[in-house]
């Protein structure tokens, strides 16, 4: 969250949508009951699907993210996501540099405790854009 909690960014994966044109409606409440609805609008259709693995099963020290694609001719720009087992934001770039690196440490800077965690994004290269497979990180607590 930021702006004094009134911006907040919500991360999770569409996965088995049928070709075509979507709409992703949400609604929003506060504690005194107002409502605000908003909805946003997109199409699915048979493009190249970009895909992330991950080097590092477990990552100790940190990950990297590789990408590959049959049919870009281009490297994209991805904007990688990664989140807890329980779907929370952990860590979110930018990047079209590859191998990308993720150092194990959230968005505030501090070092994300051992476990599951999932990495995916979404991608564009030229009018071309899409989204990448979910994969996995098992991240171990360094020993001590």
């Amino acid at each position: 969250m930021s702006n004094g909690g009134k911006d907040m960014e919500i991360a999770f994966p569409l996965s088995d949508m049928g070709e075509g044109q979507h709409t992703l409606s949400y609604t929003v409440h506060d504690m005194a009951g107002n409502a605000a609805t908003r909805s946003i609008s997109f199409i699915v259709g048979n493009v190249d699907k970009l895909s992330l693995n991950v080097e590092e099963l477990p990552a100790t020290t940190a990950a990297t993210i590789n990408i590959a694609s049959t049919t870009l001719a281009t490297t994209p720009q991805v904007n990688l996501k990664v989140t807890d087992v329980l779907g929370n934001l952990v860590y979110s770039t930018t990047t079209s540099t590859f191998p990308a690196t993720w150092d194990l440490k959230d968005m505030t800077g501090k070092r994300v405790k051992g476990g599951v965690y999932k990495i995916f994004g979404n991608y564009e290269s030229g009018h071309i854009y899409g989204g990448t497979n979910v994969t996995q990180v098992i991240v171990v607590d360094p020993l001590k």
